[in-house]
């Protein structure tokens, strides 16, 4: 909720802005995740405009977003505007990512696939200071993939190691836990 977010906002500069507050410069982070934050693009914007109007010399905002990259394109130049930290959350090459779907629609999985690599070689050949500085990988093991694979596969394809987490197991449906 857009309300919310910037009465959050205004709390924290009101915080930073207290008399116990002894720094010079204040970094707030605002981070946008959760699903695809992208298809949310308008309330992104919202949020980091508000925010810029209330920046100054003593309160500075970093941004940072996790994607899955299928709509990163369309939206780079906003996030090299604003100096985004990008996190691109996959699982490695197409036979990696098969628990962002179910199996029943593994067309659409390569087509996401597919897209999000076309998206992220535009941006590593457009935006190559931008790419190498502010864009990172995030790869969730499970039993479909391996550190070597997918290490393998972002460091060929863009010269970056990435970030390793495991699958997280709440909300998996019983008969898949032990997978």
């Amino acid at each position: 909720d857009i309300i919310k977010a910037k009465l959050l906002i205004d709390f924290l500069i009101g915080k930073v802005n207290s008399s116990a507050n002894k720094s010079l410069l204040n970094r707030i982070i605002i981070s946008f995740y959760g699903g695809e934050p992208l298809l949310n693009m308008s309330f992104i914007k919202e949020i980091v405009l508000y925010s810029q109007e209330r920046q100054n010399n003593h309160i500075v905002f970093d941004y940072v977003i996790t994607t899955n990259a299928i709509y990163l394109k369309k939206y780079i130049s906003f996030f090299v505007e604003y100096n985004f930290t990008i996190t691109v959350s996959l699982d490695g090459a197409k036979d990696n990512d098969a628990y962002n779907a179910e199996k029943t629609i593994e067309r659409t999985i390569k087509s996401v696939l597919n897209q999000s690599y076309k998206n992220l070689e535009y941006i590593y050949k457009e935006y190559s200071n931008y790419f190498k500085e502010k864009i990172r990988f995030n790869s969730v093991m499970h039993n479909l993939n391996n550190v070597q694979d997918v290490f393998s596969f972002f460091y060929s394809n863009f010269g970056k190691i990435p970030r390793f987490s495991e699958l997280n197991p709440f909300g998996v449906k019983l008969s898949k836990k032990k997978d």
